[in-house]
């Protein structure tokens, strides 16, 4: 029921949500690939270095303005993809959230602009929905309206039944 209401294959249940961040990250990378992801994102803060713990995934931050989006938003991305050939880990998924820690909720194009940006350069999209309910219904859309295209979601019914900016 779960995958598909969010418009997804599967659904597999975990019993916390840094378990389902740290499982949908792994699914992406390799040990030694790296997840691009927010600096103020919950997994890079809140979940103890699970990925990198577990799967020997790095992170690699940019940076996130106050509302919760990227900065590639105004401008071009100021992060590089880093190819199986560059130095240093291969890119191979960007996290992406679906509300702010200050509750703003990222529209449907936010999610489709960074999906096209994320795929243009060969990576999957792994989206933290913690409060992706509450986003839904803040922006008055169908829950599948803001996964459309991600190659994965993390949902978190126990946040999902808070307000959206509740910690």
């Amino acid at each position: 029921m779960t995958a598909e209401r969010m418009g997804m294959e599967a659904a597999l249940l975990g019993r916390q949500r840094h378990d389902g961040n740290v499982t949908c990250v792994l699914t992406h990378c390799a040990r030694g690939e790296e997840a691009i992801l927010g600096d103020g994102s919950h997994i890079f803060l809140n979940e103890a270095g699970g990925m990198s713990a577990l799967g020997g995934i790095f992170p690699h931050t940019i940076s996130n303005q106050p509302d919760g989006r990227y900065a590639w938003m105004r401008s071009r991305p100021p992060f590089a993809v880093r190819t199986s050939t560059s130095p240093g880990p291969a890119s191979s998924v960007w996290k992406i959230r679906t509300t702010a820690a200050t509750g703003a909720a990222l529209t449907p194009e936010y999610t489709a602009a960074a999906v096209s940006l994320a795929k243009s350069r060969g990576l999957s999209v792994h989206l933290d929905g913690a409060r992706i309910f509450n986003a839904a219904v803040a922006l008055g859309v169908d829950v599948r309206e803001l996964t459309r295209g991600v190659d994965s979601v993390n949902v978190c019914l126990s946040k999902g039944l808070q307000h959206p900016s509740a910690p």
